[in-house]
């Protein structure tokens, strides 16, 4: 980070995704030890402060989204296509 030039978004935008991938929980590329092991470890700062909040649980919020991190698929989520919250 820090520095705008060549390259720049790509570098933020790969870490952003590793970020949330952690968060819901890609285990095969984005743990807590894996990020740390390969020197990632940056994509952890804050995250309890970005994470979920208290209204779902990581499971409520994959359900909520159609999340399939099992099966790393993402399903059309009919209340975000229509433009409501629920």
């Amino acid at each position: 980070f820090g520095r705008p030039g060549p390259g720049f978004s790509n570098q933020l935008q790969l870490k952003l995704i590793k970020r949330v991938k952690y968060l819901v929980g890609y285990e095969d590329c984005c743990t807590r030890e894996r990020l740390v092991e390969e020197g990632s470890e940056e994509v952890l700062e804050e995250v309890d402060h970005y994470a979920f909040g208290e209204v779902r649980t990581r499971e409520q919020y994959l359900e909520w989204t159609n999340i399939d991190v099992k099966n790393k698929r993402c399903q059309r989520i009919d209340w975000c296509n229509r433009g409501e919250l629920e």
